[in-house]
């Protein structure tokens, strides 16, 4: 299967290093700063067509992570063919008297888009009682983890 990307001007091709990786690199068309404490929108001047069946994920790149730089999870439906964006947080707490921010360039590679296929669910259906399962109701740190 391929993956129709269409590049806006100035927009750069998603691109996978390896075949079998998961996700397509996104990449930064400008040069911006994500300041400490606060988020920063970045319009990718990318369009794709994701296949039905599937979704599109924007995640973050356990590169960024190290930084204190985060970027926040989107959904991208596969009727959606406009624009895409990725949003970045910057962890790192401000500090007063020194630079505050973390700048990145045009060509960066700022976040990932990884394409999952949908699980074949017709609907949502109410019910009185949920069947059992091993874990149950436990939920946070319910497996001592």
């Amino acid at each position: 299967m391929k993956l129709n990307f269409k590049l806006l001007e100035g927009g750069i091709l998603p691109t996978r290093a390896h075949k079998a990786d998961a996700g397509f690199d996104l990449y930064s068309p400008e040069d911006f700063i994500v300041k400490n404490e606060d988020s920063h929108t970045i319009p990718l001047k990318v369009c794709v067509e994701i296949p039905v069946g599937y979704v599109g994920f924007i995640m973050g790149r356990s590169s960024l992570n190290r930084g204190g730089i985060n970027a926040l999870t989107g959904v991208i439906d596969s009727g959606y063919t406009g624009e895409i964006s990725v949003i970045l947080h910057n962890t790192t707490r401000k500090q007063p008297g020194i630079y505050n921010g973390t700048p990145f360039f045009k060509g960066d590679r700022i976040a990932q888009l990884v394409i999952c296929k949908l699980a074949d669910i017709e609907d949502a259906v109410a019910v009185d009682k949920l069947d059992d399962t091993e874990q149950g109701d436990g939920g946070f740190g319910s497996t001592g983890a």
